[in-house]
């Protein structure tokens, strides 16, 4: 399966976002990247979060990080797309979480109500590429680093690929 970028409606900003987890460390990379309906990149990011010890909460973690960006950005119509479907779902019901991770839910919800639009997708791994990318940045960054209108060199090929497949259709 060749999985590429997909157009969304004008309005809309696509987030993708992904995390990874270092046991050795206890630590985790989180990568985000936004693009607009254009497939342009309006913004990125890559941090690293220090004394995380269980991959579920690092997973939690993720998205609350990319909740909280596309508010600051400005975001108001996102569409999210992880390629961990556990952590959509559970920000997508409505039950009240009893997990480790039930606060972060709890804070995730009322982020997403902030929103005047937001869907919560999953997507194939292979959707998640340029996010995929900045992994190595991300868990080796000794802080947090962000771009806006622009990206890491790291993600540079597959940004250009997508947007080739997307000229190409």
């Amino acid at each position: 399966m060749n999985a590429i970028w997909q157009p969304l409606g004008e309005e809309f900003v696509k987030i993708n976002f992904e995390s990874s987890y270092d046991r050795s460390s206890f630590s985790s990379g989180i990568r985000i990247v936004a693009r607009n309906a254009n497939g342009d990149v309006l913004c990125a990011k890559a941090t690293r979060i220090l004394e995380v010890d269980d991959p579920f909460l690092e997973e939690a973690q993720a998205a609350m990080a990319a909740l909280k960006f596309a508010a600051d950005s400005g975001f108001r119509r996102v569409i999210f797309k992880r390629d961990t479907l556990c952590i959509i779902k559970r920000l997508q019901g409505c039950n009240e979480d009893r997990s480790l991770i039930g606060n972060q839910i709890k804070e995730g919800r009322l982020r997403i109500s902030n929103f005047l639009h937001c869907k919560l997708l999953h997507c194939p791994i292979e959707c998640n590429r340029a996010t995929h990318g900045l992994a190595k940045f991300g868990l080796h960054n000794s802080g947090e680093s962000i771009w806006i209108e622009d990206y890491p060199e790291c993600i540079h090929d597959v940004i250009e690929t997508d947007m080739f497949y997307l000229i190409d259709e």
